[in-house]
């Protein structure tokens, strides 16, 4: 995915548009996972529904392997691309197997028939998520961090080879943290999927993620690495408030008040 110019914000009738951010140009490649970081308001999920094609761009190109995805039709942008934002998984009753098997109707004919192939992956995706037991649980009967689980399965379950996510471990525990992050970076490494997230779980970014793509205060983005992010001064005063700030030996953030 290349990401070519990009504007994004708000259009007002009657007053200047909203600029979030202004002429970002960045490069999604395959088997790379990307974190995407910021203050709370600075534009995250609205980048992310942005490049995914659910809002309009005030400017600039989205382009998977050279084309707009604003000349794919539905189903071929939904083989090419997978999205889980925060509002997703506030659906109404059904099964966790027959949310996750949502994820395959990209991939068959009109009437959503599901084949033998499209069954084997879905119980292939419950396994790796941690999910088969339940399969037959209602999302509603299931906590926060389960029904954010079942949507991430479900994308799995589209098999894109890009993956956006908005805070996937916003409502897990630290383990179910773990296990997310760790399932997302083997995707990447085994299979070559490209996964951009957004977070604010910074100590686990840096220990799992290829690249940091920092929101600044300026409407732009800055890449880091793990290893550099430490030396971006716009990032430590970002996000050392209140006494918090970042130590690099040991990629966590630290009350030096104490």
């Amino acid at each position: 995915m290349k990401i070519e110019n990009l504007t994004i914000g708000y259009k007002r009738k009657k007053e200047p548009d909203t600029i979030l951010l202004k002429d970002v140009n960045l490069s999604i490649n395959s088997g790379e996972l990307i974190c995407l970081i910021g203050p709370n308001g600075c534009g995250k999920s609205t980048f992310l529904r942005t490049i995914a094609g659910i809002q309009t761009p005030l400017a600039g190109e989205i382009k998977i392997n050279g084309k707009s995805i604003y000349d794919f039709d539905r189903s071929e942008l939904a083989r090419s691309l997978s999205i889980v934002l925060t509002e997703n998984f506030n659906i109404g009753s059904a099964s966790v197997y027959s949310i996750v098997s949502m994820g395959r109707y990209p991939h068959n004919n009109w009437l959503g028939v599901l084949r033998e192939e499209d069954f084997e992956i879905v119980d292939t995706v419950l396994k790796i998520t941690g999910l088969t037991k339940f399969w037959d649980k209602d999302i509603l009967e299931l906590s926060d961090g389960f029904r954010q689980k079942v949507m991430i399965a479900r994308s799995l379950a589209q098999k894109t080879p890009i993956i956006l996510l908005d805070e996937p471990t916003a409502f897990l525990d630290i383990p179910n943290k773990l296990e997310i992050l760790s399932l997302l970076k083997k995707l990447t490494l085994d299979e070559g999927i490209s996964i951009l997230l957004s977070t604010h779980d910074l100590d686990l970014a840096v220990q799992f993620t290829d690249l940091l793509w920092f929101i600044t205060e300026q409407n732009s983005i800055d890449i880091e690495t793990p290893e550099t992010i430490s030396t971006n001064e716009k990032f430590l005063k970002s996000f050392s408030a209140n006494g918090f700030n970042y130590d690099p030996e040991r990629s966590i953030f630290r009350n030096f008040k104490k």
